[in-house]
C-alpha cells in the first residue's frame, strides 16, 4: 500500500513539474495540497470548506471504525466463549452483528465521501483556473473567416 501512495506521489510530483500548461499545475497543486489550487485562483473562501469537508470525513471515518471494532470485537469474544466484561449486554449476538455490519457501512462511506471532497477539490481548481480570464461582457462576439455573430443582452 505505501508503494502504491509513493507511486502516486511522484507521478503527480513528475507531471507537475513537466506540465506546460498553467491549468494542470494548479490541478496538480491542489492535489499535493487540498485548498492550494484555489489560494492560486485568488478563491481563499474555498479553502476553510475543503479542509471543512475533510475534516468531517475523517471524524465520522475514526467514530464508525471504532463504533465497528467494539461490536464486532465484543461479538467474537462471545462467539468464542472468551470470558470479559460485556459492554453490551443488552444486545443478542444477531444485533451485534447487525450493528457491526451497519457501521463497517457507514466507515466506507466517510471514506467515499473524504476522497469525494477531495476529488471536487482537485476539479473545482482545474476549471476555476480555465474560468478566470472567461469573457463576460455584455459585447460578445463569434469570429470565424467570413462570419461575425454579435450578441447583444
Amino acid at each position: 500500500m505505501k508503494r502504491i501512495i509513493i507511486l502516486l506521489l511522484l507521478s503527480v510530483i513528475t507531471s507537475y513539474t513537466y506540465s506546460q500548461n498553467k491549468h494542470t499545475k494548479t490541478a496538480t497543486k491542489s492535489a499535493i495540497i487540498p485548498g492550494l489550487g484555489q489560494m492560486e485562483n485568488k478563491k481563499y473562501y474555498k479553502v476553510p470548506l475543503i479542509y471543512a469537508g475533510i475534516g468531517v470525513g475523517i471524524f465520522f471515518f475514526n467514530k464508525n471504525n471504532n463504533m465497528f471494532k467494539n461490536y464486532k470485537d465484543t461479538y467474537l469474544n462471545r462467539l468464542n466463549g472468551v470470558i470479559f466484561n460485556d459492554p453490551y449486554p443488552q444486545y443478542t449476538d444477531s444485533q451485534l452483528l447487525i450493528l457491526s455490519d451497519y457501521y463497517n457501512r457507514n466507515r466506507d462511506i466517510s471514506i467515499l465521501g473524504t476522497f469525494a471532497v477531495y476529488l471536487i477539490n482537485i476539479i473545482d481548481a482545474y476549471v476555476d483556473s480555465h474560468l478566470i480570464k472567461f469573457d463576460i461582457s455584455d459585447n460578445l462576439e463569434v469570429n470565424n473567416d467570413n462570419i461575425t455573430i454579435y450578441f447583444k443582452f
